[in-house]
């Protein structure tokens, strides 16, 4: 696997990352098969949301086995994705979808 910098930090992430939206929804022994087999090889990078279902609750019960993964999530402050959607967020809401 090859790695690169992300962004000013020292983190190496690499080059392929895991996009976990919903698969957890499915067949959650095939989604963490797959969540380890890829880690396994050496990918390091997952991105997830809390709009993905149980993904976040799945990958967290994977992660306890990993070190050294890093999980990039997301937070919508917008009462919907419309382009004329209202800004909602708040720094607090922002805090707690992160820590959840």
């Amino acid at each position: 696997m090859r790695y690169r910098r992300l962004g000013k930090t020292n983190l190496q992430v690499s080059e392929l990352a895991y996009g976990a939206a919903r698969g957890a929804d499915g067949d959650r022994g095939e989604f963490n098969a797959n969540v380890r087999a890829i880690f396994d090889a050496g990918i390091n990078f997952v991105d997830t949301a809390a709009g993905y279902g149980t993904s976040e609750e799945a990958l967290g019960e994977i992660l306890q086995d990993y070190d050294d993964i890093i999980v990039e999530t997301k937070y919508c402050p917008y009462e919907s994705f419309a382009p004329e959607a209202n800004y909602t967020g708040t720094p607090k809401e922002l805090t707690a979808s992160a820590e959840t």
